[in-house]
């Protein structure tokens, strides 16, 4: 287990050999056959280190969310905000949660949608496509030289 998990943690076999004393070409074997024994132990141990990890990365958002809620009132709202976002994010990280909701569309729709938006600043029915501009005579007179 003690392998498993400087190798989960280093992420490198000589790290692994050097720190547990197993030699580097065993360690290196072991993961070339996914070695059923080391699949299961690495299995275990990485859920250790996430765990680990997420418990350490949640205590360390809880100590900068009472920061930022203990010196808030010192924040422009513009800092106070991005503290606060950012905050949520990290967390919605953690839980595997989206950041964002993106809205999947066509171009079509899309366009659709600001050819609307467009019109209702613009003034112009979303229904036509074109819109015929009236064309004084004069203008289709060919000029002759």
């Amino acid at each position: 287990m003690e392998a498993a998990m400087v190798f989960v943690t280093t992420g490198n076999v000589s790290a692994t050999s050097r720190i547990t004393g197993i030699p580097r070409s065993t360690v290196t074997k072991w993961i070339q056959t996914k070695n059923a024994d080391w699949m299961s132990v690495m299995s275990e141990a990485q859920d250790v280190y996430e765990t680990n990890l997420r418990g350490k990365l949640n205590r360390a958002l809880t100590k900068l969310y009472n920061h930022v809620m203990a010196n808030y009132k010192d924040m422009t709202p513009t800092q106070a905000v991005a503290a606060f976002s950012s905050l949520f994010d990290r967390q919605r990280i953690l839980e595997g949660k989206p950041t964002r909701i993106v809205e999947n569309s066509t171009s079509e729709e899309k366009l659709k949608r600001m050819a609307e938006t467009l019109s209702k600043h613009a003034g112009t029915p979303t229904d036509k496509q074109y819109v015929k501009l009236p064309v004084k005579k004069e203008e289709t007179k060919e000029k002759v030289h």
